[in-house]
């Protein structure tokens, strides 16, 4: 068994490794009125090409996203695609069923947004910004979320910051293992 010594120096040599994971993909959310609000940054030493490429493969979403169990086009006309998705969200034992279908509009390389036309919210919107800056990419997202089922505020907030932490995380780690730079275990 370790002592209490050996225990101590551990945390104290884990804590600045854990710090520094924590600060690779930087959430906030907030509430206004019925509305959580979540907006996600990253930067990663990718080319907006090696960046477009996992953002709009539709079709694959549900190999690399949590929670989502199938996305797929519906439709393609131009820069415009209709997606449908289904998974999950909740926070903790709280687990509930979502579909939505999804008006997409792309700008390639530059932006992405999307729109719920149906499914499990009265209100979607979602955007991602693809910035080059310096020699890497700064990935942006920007989410407006009114589910069409009652949540508590709280737990809202807390499950919507929740969900778009460990997506958005998923994404930039399928950005870097695409552009063959595997992020460090």
């Amino acid at each position: 068994m370790a002592s209490p010594r050996r225990l101590l120096l551990l945390c104290a040599l884990l804590v600045p490794v854990w710090s520094a994971l924590a600060q690779e993909v930087s959430v906030v959310s907030r509430r206004e009125g019925e509305a959580v609000i979540v907006e996600a940054l990253t930067e990663l030493a990718v080319t907006p090409e090696q960046a477009w490429g996992p953002l709009t493969d539709y079709d694959n979403l549900a190999r690399f996203i949590p929670d989502m169990q199938q996305s797929r086009v519906i439709e393609r006309t131009g820069q415009r695609v209709l997606v449908e998705q289904q998974g999950s969200a909740g926070l903790f034992f709280l687990r509930r069923s979502i579909e939505v279908r999804l008006d997409i509009e792309e700008s390639p390389h530059a932006w992405i947004t999307a729109r719920a036309v149906s499914g499990s919210f009265r209100e979607m919107q979602g955007r991602y910004d693809i910035e080059p800056v310096a020699g890497v990419v700064r990935l942006r997202y920007t989410g407006r979320f009114v589910p069409d089922f009652w949540v508590p505020a709280v737990i809202g907030n807390a499950a919507m910051r929740s969900a778009v932490t460990r997506q958005f995380a998923a994404m930039a780690r399928e950005i870097l293992r695409r552009a063959g730079r595997e992020p460090a275990p």
